[in-house]
């Protein structure tokens, strides 16, 4: 099961891929489609919006007989009396303006002011501007009744920051009549600004948040400009929020389709990639897997050879293939050359023991038999003694041979007190000892503090004719631990390529060799000659603790 999950994995990750592009894609495809969509209504809809005020305009204009001072008239006539074209029309006062018409043949416009001030008396005004705001606002109504729009309405712009209605109707009739007011800020209105500014009969487009009401709309302007100014303007209304509705209808249709559309594809193409990558892959997989069980480069090649997409998937199970093959040579002769280097490093270290046990033992057993022999005769008792701390000695140095690993310096302390004693035996007076040992709890390899002390007792106070002291002490830091030697004997001149009495450094540098290869440890020896020498032994905590463990 665990398998089957493995080999899912890349159709899981190439399908989640694939998911993410499509959510990226039908975003950026959606973003685009609406505001396609927008910009394409928009444009539309200007148009429409355009056209129909326009033809409304006509509509003023025919009611006012083309003439911007007739219209100025009727305004002033809307603007001062709004009760009055609020209310129905009085039948006498229709009657009577009709009787005169007639009797006067008042019928069209004697120039620009011909109508309003010499044919038509001021008292049949308010008649005149009635049957007009009648008959206009009966076809501006029919206007929204047979097309898509929230409401067409006259404003009066005479005091933009305080827009006064004319009046407003809707698909169900009138909304508001003659007499409300728009406070609004100029601000939030670029297309009445534009117009106030810019006197013209160009219509122009803004959105709106205040006019007619709280809401979102989306208005035309037919300004009707009198004496070089924006007097009026007639407002066609959309409702925005029905046509953000609509789009985002279209929108999440087409993404539907679309979104359809590229899973259908997407299944398709995980299909085939399953089968021409997903499948070759699996095999590859269960090939590689199956020869680091066993490492038998035979079946993986037979495996391997099986594969035949004739694609870059074949090239690879062949180069895996030789490749096993390479990796089977190159391990068995890893292996032998590994045995050998181990063998050959064996009997190297062996060697080194041997000969360094070798240098340490003649001169020393020469000198400590016949220490003994003399103390026969003189000091039964400390013979006897001697004699067994020798042969602890002795043993200790055999035992040696047979261990390649470091051990406590507990019990190369111990090797050490017996060398020493022994060696004072010796010496007598001449050679004092003092150990300053406040920490153990390490290991070094047996035998790699002998040879320095054994330098510091014959190279160091034994060349001296008084004698002196050799100490043996250690010490921590946080990195860690020393073991020092320290004699104040003749000493020497570290970098001269022999010491005094001509004996090379070769010993020196094996027991230095020798620690840092087991101990990862560093010898530093400092040395004067008439003053004595020191040698530090550090050896790091980071080794000691694999060696604990």
């Amino acid at each position: 099961m665990k398998g089957k999950k493995k080999r899912s994995r890349l159709l899981f990750q190439l399908g989640l891929t694939f998911l993410i592009i499509l959510i990226v894609l039908l975003t950026i495809v959606s973003f685009g489609i609406y505001e396609t969509s927008v910009t394409g209504f928009l444009d539309g809809q200007n148009a429409n919006m355009k056209r129909t005020l326009e033809e409304t305009s006509e509509t003023v204009s025919i009611a006012t007989y083309g003439s911007p001072i007739v219209l100025e008239g009727i305004l002033d006539e809307w603007k001062k009396n709004p009760d009055y074209h609020n209310a129905d029309q009085d039948p006498d006062d229709l009657d009577t303006f009709i009787d005169y018409t007639i009797a006067n043949d008042v019928d069209g416009v004697d120039g620009d002011a011909g109508f309003y001030e010499n044919e038509l008396p001021e008292r049949f005004w308010p008649a005149f501007s009635k049957i007009t705001y009648d008959s206009l606002f009966s076809s501006f109504w029919e206007v929204v009744e047979d097309l898509p729009y929230e409401r067409i309405a006259f404003y009066d712009l005479s005091d933009p920051e305080s827009i006064f209605v004319f009046g407003e109707n809707g698909q169900e009739g009138p909304i508001r009549k003659i007499g409300h007011r728009y406070e609004i800020s100029l601000k939030d209105h670029p297309a009445i600004v534009d117009m106030v500014n810019s006197p013209s009969e160009e219509i122009r487009f803004e959105r709106s948040w205040d006019i007619p009401g709280k809401g979102s709309y989306y208005i035309g302007y037919r300004p009707f400009v009198i004496n070089g100014k924006v007097r009026a303007a007639l407002a066609l209304v959309y409702d925005w929020d029905n046509f953000r509705n609509s789009i985002r209808s279209k929108v999440i249709t087409n993404q539907i389709i679309i979104a359809a559309c590229i899973v259908l594809g997407m299944i398709v193409f995980l299909l085939v990639l399953r089968r021409k990558v997903t499948r070759p892959i699996s095999k590859i997989e269960e090939g590689i897997l199956s020869y680091s069980a066993d490492k038998s480069s035979p079946d993986m090649v037979a495996s391997m050879y099986r594969i035949k997409t004739n694609n870059e998937l074949e090239y690879l199970a062949d180069s895996l293939a030789d490749l096993s093959c390479e990796l089977d040579h190159y391990t068995k002769e890893n292996v032998r050359i590994a045995e050998e280097r181990e063998k050959a490093k064996k009997e190297l270290y062996e060697a080194k023991v041997s000969i360094m046990v070798s240098q340490i033992q003649p001169h020393f057993i020469y000198n400590a038999l016949s220490s003994i022999a003399m103390l026969c005769t003189l000091d039964p008792e400390t013979a006897q003694k001697a004699t067994i701390t020798f042969a602890d000695y002795l043993r200790g140095n055999m035992d040696s041979l047979k261990q390649t690993k470091p051990v406590p310096f507990e019990i190369e302390l111990e090797h050490l007190k017996k060398y020493l004693y022994i060696e004072q035996l010796r010496f007598g007076k001449k050679l004092q000892v003092e150990y300053d040992i406040p920490v153990t709890d390490f290991k070094v390899p047996m035998l790699a503090i002998q040879p320095m002390v054994e330098n510091a007792v014959k190279h160091g106070v034994g060349m001296k004719k008084k004698g002196g002291t050799v100490t043996i002490s250690t010490r921590e830091t946080d990195t860690a631990f020393l073991v020092i030697i320290k004699d104040d004997g003749v000493g020497f001149d570290p970098n001269a390529a022999k010491e005094p009495d001509g004996r090379s450094h070769v010993g020196r540098e094996n027991t230095k060799k020798r620690l840092h290869d087991l101990c990862g440890a560093d010898i530093v020896t400092e040395s004067e000659i008439d003053v004595g020498t020191t040698v530090t032994v550090t050896l790091p905590k980071d080794v000691q603790k694999t060696l604990v463990d």
